[in-house]
């Protein structure tokens, strides 16, 4: 058994480890998360979001109220969904500008890539977003899956990409 990651230079010694021998006659095959890089690329326009969609909407803004800053909170869901929506339209004009803005995500449980977007829960968009919008298509729509911490938001998206200017400055 392997107490921290190393460069092993013979089989013989992965068969001392523990390994069979077996296991190692098939050489290990590189990781692909996406067939080619344009998936990695959120191009979108506001048009093509389900910003109707009331079970999503219920999901992100009452069942994951408690992600939510207390002082949002109090604003109550109208606030909420208006904040939402206005930084998903900040966040596609961004996108347009620097394609490097939605940062790329693999999801294991869905096999497959999402993108993270900031949420701004302040109306300027001159302090860092508070949460982060995980963002999936389905069925030729785009929708907002989730929101999420921006701690959470980093760690996701250091697999597949680069870390995005707005999440640079929380982190």
């Amino acid at each position: 058994r392997l107490h921290s990651p190393a460069i092993v230079g013979s089989r013989k010694s992965l068969i001392h480890q523990g390994f069979s021998g077996e296991c190692l006659k098939e050489a290990l095959a590189p990781v692909n998360f996406f067939d080619k890089k344009s998936d990695l690329i959120l191009m979108a326009s506001i048009e093509e979001f389900d910003l109707e969609d009331e079970q999503r909407l219920f999901h992100i803004l009452e069942e994951r109220l408690y992600r939510f800053p207390e002082w949002a909170r109090q604003h109550g869901v109208l606030f909420l969904y208006s904040q939402l929506k206005s930084s998903l339209e900040f966040a596609l004009r961004m996108c347009r500008r620097d394609y490097k803005y939605a940062s790329a995500m693999y999801n294991l449980r869905r096999n497959r890539i999402q993108f993270l977007l900031p949420y701004y829960l302040r109306a300027d968009f001159l302090h860092p977003p508070e949460l982060a919008m995980i963002i999936d298509r389905d069925r030729g729509y785009h929708l907002i899956k989730t929101v999420i911490p921006i701690d959470e938001a980093y760690g996701n998206s250091l697999v597949l990409s680069n870390i995005a200017s707005w999440l640079q400055t929380n982190s």
